[in-house]
């Protein structure tokens, strides 16, 4: 039985909802649904943190790829032996991701048609109507039925993971847990990162980039290399984190190969930092609380921005406060305390609760 954490890929995980929220800064700078001119040099920090700014968005593809990592990591070999049932799998999955996703579903739900009845236009995303309720109500709202994004858009995501959830229990129950399965089903993905399918492209390439990621890393650690292979595996992810970024923009013309650049430098990440721990107890260990609230942080990050654009907006203050550092820090301070309250007093006691009524037995 693997072990429970990777402490490194818990604080990874936290600083990928972080990088999302830096690169939805933007949002502050919206005329309702349109993007207004933005004074890019005058961001926050924007001297530090830039590369935040520009590609953060990429935090996503992080998270997709983590989770390919920990659910091979952790679940394939329970899934693939049946030793759990697909009700039991999904009860479990359904438990940890719908309390937040609902609540937060109807605080922005609320929070839009405040925005609409004050200043005559919806703030950001559009598509705020019963139809996209539905999707959103159903975790479906980038399954390709939706017009755009709607209520708490960064939910996207989270809606393709369910789908991805699926597609790791089946190819688990019906094929043999081996790398070619995995990189044939990232291949598929890839292929479908197209203007109609892009949401849905990422998702699959990433998780099961991250899932065979995870087969190497189990079988170097089977093979006792774990000390050679750490000898050079950090210095091509530095090399990585330096190059790539670097070539971003020119990789710009083609989305396909922005992807795979950001598919190579995540798997080598994940891959050095969950050595690393294997050969150094606890790395990270400090920062690991991020991971634990990085769901929060990823769904409240948006009823944020909407609470705070109506406060500006009611107290008559211009956008501008939304360059000041100050501004900033209190966000992030703020969207982590609320992290950490969502986390403690409504997720895990709501996730309990569904588990204790849902499951046959318990698993986890």
């Amino acid at each position: 039985m693997p072990r429970e954490r990777l402490y490194s890929l818990d604080a990874l995980r936290g600083i990928a909802a972080i990088a999302v929220v830096f690169s939805h800064w933007h949002h502050f700078f919206y005329n309702g649904t349109e993007r207004v001119a933005v004074e890019v040099q005058a961001l926050p920090l924007h001297t530090v943190f830039a590369s935040l700014y520009n590609n953060g968005w990429l935090g996503v593809d992080l998270f997709f790829c983590l989770s390919g990592f920990v659910f091979y990591w952790l679940y394939s070999s329970t899934v693939a032996s049946r030793a759990i049932s697909g009700r039991d799998f999904f009860v479990l999955r359904f438990s940890r991701l719908y309390p937040l996703h609902f609540a937060t579903l109807l605080a922005v739900a609320l929070g839009q048609a405040l925005m609409l009845r004050t200043t005559g236009s919806y703030f950001v995303y559009e598509h705020n109507d019963a139809y996209h309720f539905v999707l959103n109500v159903l975790f479906a709202p980038a399954w390709g039925f939706e017009d755009g994004y709607s209520f708490n858009a960064p939910v996207w995501s989270v809606s393709v993971e369910v789908l991805l959830y699926a597609a790791f229990f089946a190819l688990c129950r019906l094929l043999p847990v081996r790398t070619a399965v995995l990189v044939a089903a990232a291949a598929a993905g890839l292929v479908l990162v197209a203007p109609g399918n892009l949401l849905i492209g990422r998702g699959i390439t990433a998780f099961f980039i991250g899932g065979a990621t995870c087969l190497a890393y189990q079988r170097i650690v089977a093979a006792g290399r774990s000390q050679a292979v750490l000898r050079w595996l950090p210095w091509l992810a530095a090399a990585l984190w330096l190059l790539i970024p670097l070539c971003l923009a020119w990789l710009a013309a083609s989305i396909q190969l922005r992807y795979l650049a950001a598919l190579v430098l995540f798997p080598v990440t994940i891959l050095t930092l969950a050595l690393f721990e294997t050969q150094r107890a606890n790395l990270l260990r400090p920062v690991a609380f991020l991971g634990e609230v990085s769901y929060a942080s990823y769904l409240l990050h948006f009823p944020l921005q909407l609470a705070a654009v109506g406060l500006v907006g009611a107290l008559g203050v211009g956008r501008e406060v939304f360059y000041s550092p100050w501004t900033l820090a209190a966000f992030i301070a703020l969207l982590l305390a609320a992290s950490f309250a969502s986390h403690r007093l409504f997720e895990m006691p709501a996730q309990r609760a569904l588990r204790k009524r849902g499951l046959t037995y318990a698993f986890l």
